[in-house]
């Protein structure tokens, strides 16, 4: 009996989370019995959607599931919160109206600044916290669900995650909340 694509697609996600390092596609395709090219393509896919990455490691490409969170330009606009949204460089890629409201800075003078160049307190302590650095090699490293920082007399409530952006690309997201305004 054929497959269907939602089948292919579990079982090949359950290979690879029961894999501690990865996997490549003869070890897929071994474990599996599914033809090498079904592999590939449905491994393109899922890489493309963010589900799995793969790494190079020597000669051989490694096949991992992804800890990062898919985003879309839907959610951002409905994140209640105010956040930074950060490229794998740690560029600032985009920050809500809600972050305006809470550092009064205007967007043009941080889209495409580092976090360490961008003159909030907050976003370069954020750029030192281990799960900001964990977070940029798509690793969730949080022995707390969030972190607290205490930056320009406020202390905020900050979640980091490694996502994987609207366009395919690799990043960070940090969504702040003012626990106590300066």
């Amino acid at each position: 009996m054929k497959k269907t694509h939602e089948e292919i697609t579990a079982y090949l996600m359950s290979v690879l989370q029961s894999s501690r390092y990865g996997l490549t596609i003869a070890d897929i395709v071994r474990k599996t019995g599914i033809s090498r090219n079904t592999v590939g393509k449905y491994l393109t896919i899922l890489c493309t959607l963010g589900q799995v990455e793969m790494h190079v490691v020597g000669p051989a490409q490694v096949y991992n599931l992804s800890n990062r969170i898919p985003i879309n330009k839907v959610w951002l606009e409905r994140m209640p919160l105010a956040y930074v949204l950060i490229s794998s460089e740690g560029v600032i890629r985009d920050v809500n109206e809600n972050f305006f409201q809470l550092f009064s800075s205007p967007e043009n003078i941080l889209i495409g600044k580092k976090m360490t160049e961008s003159g909030i307190d907050v976003l370069q302590k954020i750029s030192e916290m281990p799960d900001y650095l964990l977070a940029l090699n798509g690793k969730m490293g949080k022995k707390t669900e969030f972190d607290e920082v205490e930056a320009e007399g406020a202390t905020y409530i900050i979640w980091t995650y490694p996502v994987v952006l609207y366009d395919g690309s690799y990043g960070v997201i940090s969504t702040l909340a003012c626990q106590n305004p300066g």
